[in-house]
């Protein structure tokens, strides 16, 4: 039908990062504003993702969600 779908815990995150990077880390409105933009190219990703290796978008969005969490961790954040 040509309907494209969106994961929901990606395109309702903004307010979760807008309200962590200005209450807990204290970023200025901006830049909490920027990476909230950035939702945009994380659906594009997933998007592409979902298609190259046929997956649903829930599915990439899932696959991506816990390779950013195991980065974070081998980081130390």
């Amino acid at each position: 039908r040509g309907i494209l779908w969106a994961p929901d815990t990606v395109v309702n995150g903004g307010g979760a990062i807008y309200g962590v990077l200005r209450e807990l880390r204290g970023q200025t409105h901006e830049a909490a504003m920027e990476r909230v933009g950035r939702i945009g190219d994380t659906l594009t990703e997933i998007f592409a993702s979902a298609r190259d290796d046929g997956l649903t978008p829930h599915e990439a969005a899932s696959r991506l969600a816990r390779r950013r969490v195991a980065d974070a961790q081998e980081r130390g954040a």
